[in-house]
């Protein structure tokens, strides 16, 4: 697994993460960690298209 499939697949671990977190509680403060950690990721993700595409 390259490390754009490795992006891409800790991001639906992480939506995923959110929504379950959501649906117990839509105030609970790790929704708030959870959205960064997200953030970062997807972040992360469109850097990693980004210098792929100039090689």
């Amino acid at each position: 697994m390259n490390h754009l499939e490795e992006l891409e697949k800790k991001i639906e671990e992480m939506r995923l993460y959110m929504y379950s977190l959501y649906n117990q509680d839509p105030l609970d403060k790790k929704l708030i960690e959870a959205s960064q950690v997200l953030d970062r990721l997807l972040n992360e993700l469109s850097s990693a298209h980004k210098s792929a595409s100039c090689e």
